[in-house]
């Protein structure tokens, strides 16, 4: 799959333009830290959708610690929630904040992806390769990765036994876009997307799509939803508890 990811920084002018161009997906910046929005987010998503693009959210970290990091994924989850997406929600990280360590944002990378994938659904982590070679450990090898690495015939990574997405230029044309944009190779992308619903067909679908859309309950990090694996009791006590009916 062909793709591209703009903010409000890039001019979309014609978003059957860009499809007939040949692009395939659009990520579009959601937000950033704990309280900024893109200005075009809303607009671009609904442009994106009506032209028939496959349509991702990704949001650019600023690293703290946990407590700014949870800030982070409610931001971005309210901000996307009434927006359907059809790609995996992305943790854009691409810098250390604060002077982090790789232990440290290897850790708030993987409570954002958390909280947001039981809350919306499958995640993905993007960085560029220097970064993540230095600072993305081996804990974060459960998520797909997409990475952005320019002028080269392959990118290059590690730990990850292969990538889901690479942002391969930031130079870019495309019509309908004014100036240079980010172009990206999908080729995970594309089973993702078009990835059938593990429970369709199954007699409890429309009870579970009520757990989804309430974030009672979530798939796993694969995208499946395993409507016939058992309950444990710790996970019943989960449920029980997000259903409020523990407090008293």
């Amino acid at each position: 799959m062909k793709g591209i990811d703009v903010s409000h920084w890039n001019q979309v002018n014609d978003w059957n333009q860009v499809k007939s161009d040949g692009i395939e997906f659009v990520y579009l910046k959601a937000t950033e830290g704990s309280s900024y929005v893109d200005p075009k987010v809303a607009e671009y998503y609904l442009g994106a959708k009506k032209a028939g693009l496959k349509v991702g959210f990704y949001h650019f970290a600023r690293p703290i610690d946990e407590s700014n990091t949870l800030s982070e994924a409610r931001h971005f989850i309210n901000t996307v929630r009434n927006m359907p997406a059809d790609l995996p929600y992305v943790y854009d990280i691409e810098t250390t904040g604060a002077g982090l360590k790789a232990e440290q944002l290897t850790k708030l990378a993987g409570l954002w992806l958390e909280t947001v994938r039981m809350s919306l659904g499958m995640v993905m982590i993007y960085s560029y390769s220097y970064f993540q070679k230095n600072y993305l450990l081996e804990s974060l090898t459960k998520y797909p990765l997409w990475i952005a690495h320019y002028d080269v015939s392959e990118p290059s990574f590690s730990r990850w036994d292969e990538y889901t997405c690479w942002q391969y230029t930031e130079k870019g044309s495309v019509k309908g876009i004014q100036g240079n944009v980010d172009l990206d190779d999908g080729k995970g992308l594309k089973a993702v997307a078009e990835q059938k619903k593990d429970y369709e067909g199954h007699w409890a679908k429309e009870s579970i799509e009520k757990a989804i859309k309430s974030g009672v309950m979530k798939g796993h990090t694969d995208g499946t939803w395993g409507p016939n694996e058992p309950v444990t009791r710790g996970q019943l006590a989960v449920i029980l508890d997000r259903l409020g009916l523990l407090d008293q």
